[in-house]
């Protein structure tokens, strides 16, 4: 009979403190309570695998994660008629077909985790583990609007007004060293921690406070006004009085930023057995922050009006 194991999760905490928006510890959920997972201490540092492990530099572990309320079947439509799969720009797809299905805010985040360098080794009774890694994280945030304004367009005889506010994209990088220990109190009651030492690269935001479009028959007028805001060393303005970026210059790479972070976890085994494992987990992650150097500031302004009445002759 082969052996059988249900994992019982009864509580788990994991609570990202994120060190700037966007940011999430990055690692298949899926391995929680493999214990031929390696990294499963990314999520619980208490938690530690069958073994001690090496990865190779550079090539080791890369996790691609994703968060979005949008998914393929909001862009993609079956074809009334049987035919290919449709996009939500076709004819056939109504407006409401489309726009009935979309939040008022909509997004999509991408978190990218590279491990550098990292090793995990038992002394007795604790798991030590170090690790260089690099996080990078970029997020979008769509409102409703900015889709009705290309399945729409201009579709009333007396024309259209768009007010389009809130469209931003974030983006960030840091590098990550860490070590971190668990060690077992108890026969299965384990603590953990980890301390980190972050290295900020760079962090920019780009934001649309408003885009105002305004199509009538004769004219259509745009209007904008938006806010570039971004920390990354070696990076130079151009800009004229009024603040609005003219051009920009990359002299020399560096930190932008530098700061520490700590996890926190427990892991205790209620029952182990051949047939039954019951296990509860907590754990707190990504305790701390990035202090930016004000110095690689930089924040330009752009806002304008354009008309535009047709082509003539």
């Amino acid at each position: 009979m082969k052996q059988l194991k249900y994992q019982i999760i009864i509580g788990i905490a994991a609570i990202l403190l994120a060190l700037q928006p966007a940011h999430a510890q990055s690692v298949a959920k899926i391995g929680y309570f493999m214990d031929n997972a390696p990294y499963n201490h990314l999520l619980n540092p208490a938690l530690v695998p069958a073994r001690g492990y090496f990865s190779y530099p550079v090539i080791g572990s890369t996790v691609i994660e994703s968060q979005s309320n949008l998914g393929f079947t909001n862009f993609i439509f079956p074809d009334p008629n049987g035919g290919p799969l449709l996009t939500f720009m076709h004819p056939s797809v109504t407006p409401d077909q489309f726009l009935s299905q979309l939040q008022d805010n909509n997004y999509i985040g991408i978190n990218n985790r590279l491990s550098l360098l990292a090793f995990g080794f038992f002394v007795k009774q604790s798991f030590w583990n170090v690790e260089i890694a690099t996080r990078a994280t970029t997020h979008m945030n769509i409102p409703k609007p900015f889709f009705e304004f290309f399945k729409n367009g201009m579709s009333a005889e007396d024309g259209d007004v768009y007010d389009i506010k809130d469209l931003s994209f974030t983006a960030g990088m840091l590098s990550e060293a860490s070590l971190g220990s668990s060690y077992e109190i108890i026969d299965g009651l384990r603590v953990g921690v980890k301390g980190k030492f972050l290295a900020g690269g760079a962090r920019a935001k780009v934001g649309i406070d408003r885009l105002l479009i305004d199509m009538r028959q004769d004219q259509w007028t745009v209007e904008s006004q938006a806010e570039l805001n971004i920390h990354a060393a070696g990076l130079e303005f151009d800009s004229n009085a009024e603040n609005p970026l003219e051009d920009f210059q990359y002299v020399k790479p560096g930190l932008a930023g530098m700061g520490f972070a700590a996890d926190l976890g427990v892991n205790y085994a209620v029952l182990h057995s051949p047939l039954l494992t019951v296990n509860v987990s907590a754990a707190v992650l990504d305790i701390g922050r990035i202090k930016w150097k004000k110095e690689f500031n930089h924040v330009a302004r752009a806002q304008g009006r354009i008309e535009y009445a047709g082509l003539e002759d």
